[in-house]
């Protein structure tokens, strides 16, 4: 009988050096608080509420003729953002920003190999002024913000260096994202069984939100998210009103 080996991978050096980013620059731009001091809760969006939240966004839309990308995963970070921004109480006058993680290996020119192995993630930025992320139609704005972010980031793969400079005012009001539902955490088992619950503990110190697939539902998204006492009060009462909203 023929012996079969191991299958071989081969490693490609491809100089991405253009876009390696420092990051201490991203570190100074969000602002952090003591883990002693935030008490961290995980929320959940079901497929029905996400539903609720793109059609209502859709209906936006088209009423104003406007298109960008509107995704599952845009409209739960979207709605997210829009209670941090109230949560937070940012003067409404200032601008706030959404910071997601965006795989960019297919849109790296020249294209990389075939067979290079690896990561190539960068950040995008979406930006919207705080008065009309707070308004009624909040969750329309944000997903558009960060529809077009998500568009656009073909040109800005042409000078990443030059993200950090332009938003570095924007500290303080900063929300960045760790993980994403299709790592499917959910459906690790070391032998053990499914996990009962994963969090990403991190996010205490860096103050992202950390994003999962729902547990307990296909669809659903799970939010870990960490604020002082105070706040999280606060988030907890937009959070759910919205969601109420959808249903009346």
């Amino acid at each position: 009988m023929q012996k079969i080996g191991p299958k071989k991978f081969h490693f490609s050096l491809f100089d991405l050096s253009l876009y390696h980013i420092d990051t201490t620059s991203l570190s100074s731009l969000i602002s952090t608080t003591k883990s002693s001091e935030l008490v961290l809760a995980t929320f959940t969006i079901n497929r029905e509420q996400i539903q609720s939240l793109k059609q209502l966004v859709l209906a936006k839309a088209e009423q104003r003729k406007t298109s960008f990308h509107c995704s599952t995963i845009v409209v739960a970070f979207a709605y997210i953002w829009t209670r941090f921004v109230q949560a937070k109480q940012i003067d409404n006058t200032k601008g706030a920003c959404l910071l997601i993680p965006a795989d960019t290996r297919e849109r790296i020119q020249p294209p990389l190999p075939t067979d290079y192995f690896g990561n190539c993630i960068l950040p995008c930025m979406a930006i919207a002024n705080v008065a009309d992320l707070i308004q009624d139609d909040g969750v329309y704005v944000a997903v558009e913000a960060l529809g077009k972010a998500i568009d656009k980031l073909n040109e800005r793969l042409k000078v990443p260096r030059s993200w950090f400079d332009e938003h570095a005012s924007l500290r303080g009001r900063i929300l960045s994202v760790a993980g994403s539902p299709k790592f499917k955490v959910y459906d690790v088992n070391f032998l053990l069984g499914r996990p009962c619950k994963v969090e990403i503990i991190s996010a205490t110190k860096t103050g992202a939100m950390s994003v999962a697939e729902s547990r307990g539902e296909q669809g659903g998204i799970e939010v870990g998210i960490a604020f002082p006492k105070a706040e999280m009060d606060c988030f907890k009462k937009y959070f759910f009103e919205g969601l109420r909203l959808l249903s009346d």
